[in-house]
């Protein structure tokens, strides 16, 4: 995985962040990051960091905990995180799914979608033979969860 990849992605969920921050900034609170990346994952680890929880959780008053998984498009991911992400946000929260734009993010958190549905993401991941998968808008567009 390329620094520039992993920018790009980093990119997106702050561009995201920092939509939701100028449209809901009566509810900052509601949306925070796990920042389960990076550095020191054994001392993150000690501390409480839990493989496979979403980039993103956003508390909606209607709908509850909502997890959202942000992904880049021609970001190589490892297949069995694909699938740990994928089970825990079909686990946990009452809502969510992966999130690949920032038109995406805006409908979740307007409660017109889950966005793709992390479902799909196992059942691919597990039809493939490999040790990680690019990750491509157009192969999940028709799995967007109302």
């Amino acid at each position: 995985m390329t620094e520039k990849k992993r920018r790009s992605e980093s990119q997106l969920q702050a561009q995201c962040v920092l939509w939701y921050h100028n449209e809901h900034y009566q509810n900052p609170r509601n949306l925070w990051a796990t920042f389960n990346e990076g550095r020191d994952v054994n001392t993150k680890r000690t501390m409480g960091l839990l493989e496979g929880v979403s980039d993103l959780l956003y508390f909606c008053p209607i709908y509850g905990l909502t997890a959202i998984e942000m992904k880049f498009e021609g970001k190589s991911h490892e297949t069995k995180r694909l699938i740990s992400q994928a089970e825990w946000i079909l686990e946990v929260p009452k809502r969510g799914g992966f999130c690949d734009s920032l038109e995406m993010f805006q409908q979740i958190i307007r409660g017109k979608s889950q966005g793709i549905d992390p479902q799909a993401v196992i059942n691919y991941c597990k039809q493939q033979k490999t040790k990680t998968i690019t990750w491509k808008n157009e192969r999940f567009k028709n799995f967007i969860r109302v």
